[in-house]
């Protein structure tokens, strides 16, 4: 869905991640529609050997819901860098 929209585009994050980055995306600038997954954590009790119960949390994917996602700038300051790598550094 998105290589049919701008098949340019190789780093591509949503507008909280830029942000998060430090990257703002400019007013007006078109993003890629996307399906991105809703999962839900359901939480089941299980029990554990000791007679204690434990919470264990299964993921369970319900549905997809359209978000937009902008490429990663031209006038960043490291080019180099992807949001991942980035992402790994702060991590």
């Amino acid at each position: 869905m998105g290589a049919l929209q701008k098949p340019q585009a190789t780093n591509v994050a949503g507008i909280r991640t830029w942000n998060s980055l430090g990257r703002f995306v400019k007013r007006g600038e078109k993003g890629i529609l996307i399906l991105a997954p809703m999962i839900s954590r359901k939480k089941t009790s299980v029990t554990v050997e000791s007679t204690a119960d434990a919470k264990e949390a299964t993921a369970q994917l319900y549905g997809f819901r359209a978000v937009y996602v902008f490429e990663r700038l031209s006038r960043d300051l490291w080019p180099s860098l992807c949001a991942l790598d980035v992402m790994r550094e702060q991590h």
